[in-house]
């Protein structure tokens, strides 16, 4: 509490006037503890924040008057600002009672451990607050380290709503074009989940101890005896498995899958357009819209709020056929011709554009054509730098503005901006097939078949290739042996990822587990 300025003066003509200031620490001291006092006791609270299965009843001045990200949600004029009960995720329920007795009371008793968990609320407990007062401090000397301050903060992973009533209105990202990229590329993430992986690395990887977790998501496959529905999920933190809900149809192969956001996509299939979406709020399957033309073999891309699929083949002959599924609708809709009819193929999203890699064409002959396909006038073009070998069955990936093939006769790295493709180290054990995936800024290779082998045609290989060192490792094997007809990354929370294990035979070093159950939970899209 500041000093208080009393000011009097006498009655007659000669009006004198006396100041004193005084200071009451034992007061200010009773006022917190009273205040503290009222929160634990309910008393007098007009807001409830409410954590899984916990609740905190509060005082929004307070909270809005200790608290920047508290004071922008109230002041938003959003539905938490009227709301009386909110309901917060992605935050532990201890550490948010760290959080609010230290708004309360201006202490918190801190360990390392504790230390670790606050940095990921860094919104809350106001790291980021901390940054930008210490670059005030001195801005003359000390704005040639702003970006690299302020980098070091994870902006994807901060709220919408902090993000642009606080961060934007800073002006110290606003004051540099790297800065200025910075929060673009954390409202693209928010805006357009299509495009996360599209966005560095670095920025969209979530720390260890945040409450949601990116996995590499392994969708139904073949083994050495026949076809599988199981749906693996793999954290590379933990080295570990664990299996959510099976796909909710009948075995079949040669489907195709993508992600949009936390959601995950599945489309055909041998003899089948049915189209279906996983939604890991509530484990559950729903089925959507059937496509036009029933494929396999075919490519499944996601731009900005759309899903596409192209080329495969439909048990008679090679497609050239492209769809569109809209996401208001639910409906599939004729959206183009590619250059060349093509099953097989390697396929990846890259800003507006879908590229189609290799594959096989109508003529059952191996190509080495690369298509890209225009989402915006729905045109498609053969790209004059062609991929180096002739391949299929090939798997790609988007890591730091550049493209990632890789398959039985190469690994390739190809710059969109440069039109440029570039030979990279072979993985360990070369395969077709195989489950790519980018985890914690590098590339993960999961299984795949051995294209030709006399034995052990599938494998149950994890290779990890590192940017940095340009080079792969090996990172243990999967559950089974066997080759995914779909891969894709996803942020899912902690209790979803799973943790009771599996007793799959081969499970080692990983192992897995069941988080998700047998049965079928399915309804409509």
């Amino acid at each position: 509490m500041e000093d208080t300025s009393l000011t009097s003066s006498t009655g007659s003509g000669d009006a004198k006037e006396f100041k004193c200031k005084l200071s009451s620490p034992e007061h200010r001291d009773q006022l917190i503890a009273n205040l503290e006092r009222m929160r634990i006791d309910s008393s007098y609270s007009d807001v409830v924040i409410i954590i899984d299965d916990y609740k905190f009843p509060c005082h929004k001045v307070i909270l809005a008057g200790g608290s920047p990200y508290f004071k922008s949600m109230f002041a938003s004029g959003m539905e938490e600002s009227r709301k009386r009960d909110i309901e917060m995720k992605q935050i532990d329920p201890v550490i948010f009672s760290l959080v609010i007795h230290f708004i309360y009371t201006g202490n918190v008793e801190m360990t390392a451990s504790i230390v670790h968990e606050l940095f990921v609320q860094a919104q809350l407990f106001q790291v980021y607050e901390a940054a930008v007062k210490w670059l005030e401090n001195d801005i003359e000397h000390r704005k040639s380290f702003r970006y690299k301050v302020l980098s070091c903060i994870k902006f994807p992973h901060i709220s919408q709503c902090y993000l642009v009533d606080t961060v934007a209105k800073a002006g110290h990202l606003n004051d540099d074009q790297r800065g200025r990229e910075l929060l673009d590329e954390a409202v693209l993430y928010h805006t357009v989940p299509s495009r996360r992986h599209m966005l560095p690395s670095y920025q969209v990887t979530p720390r260890y101890t945040y409450p949601f977790y990116e996995c590499a998501i392994l969708l139904g496959g073949r083994l050495l005896d026949g076809l599988s529905n199981d749906v693996e999920c793999y954290r590379s933190d933990l080295q570990e498995f664990s299996r959510l809900r099976e796909l909710p149809f009948k075995k079949r192969n040669e489907f195709a899958a993508c992600a949009v956001g936390d959601e995950i996509f599945v489309s055909g299939g041998l003899r089948s357009s049915e189209f279906w979406k996983y939604d890991p709020t509530f484990d559950t399957w729903l089925r959507g819209a059937h496509m036009l033309v029933a494929r396999r073999r075919h490519a499944m891309a996601v731009v900005d709020h759309a899903i596409y699929v192209l080329g495969g083949f439909d048990e008679v002959t090679v497609l050239d056929s492209i769809e569109k599924w809209d996401r208001k609708s639910n409906k599939w809709e004729e959206a183009g011709l590619l250059a060349i009819a093509v099953e097989n193929m390697g396929f990846v999203a890259f800003g507006k554009f879908i590229y189609l890699l290799g594959g096989k064409n109508s003529e059952e002959i191996v190509t080495n054509n690369v298509q890209c396909f225009n989402t915006e006038n729905f045109s498609c073009s053969i790209l004059h730098k062609s991929l180096p070998v002739q391949d299929m069955c090939l798997s790609a990936c988007v890591l730091d503005s550049a493209i990632y093939v890789v398959g039985l006769e190469g690994f390739f790295r190809y710059m969109p901006a440069q039109d440029e493709w570039e030979l990279l180290p072979d993985m360990n054990l070369p395969r077709d097939f195989v489950s790519l995936a980018v985890l914690d800024q590098k590339l993960f290779a999961f299984g795949g078949r051995r294209r030709g082998a006399k034995d052990n045609l599938y494998s149950d290989a994890i290779e990890i290739y590192d940017p940095k060192t340009n080079s792969w490792e090996t990172a243990g094997t999967m559950p089974v042996r066997m080759y995914s007809y779909g891969c894709v990354r996803v942020l899912l929370s902690q209790q979803r990822a799973g943790s009771v294990p599996n007793t799959n035979a081969g499970a080692s070093p990983a192992t897995t587990s069941n988080a998700g159950g047998s049965s079928q939970h399915m309804r409509n899209l």
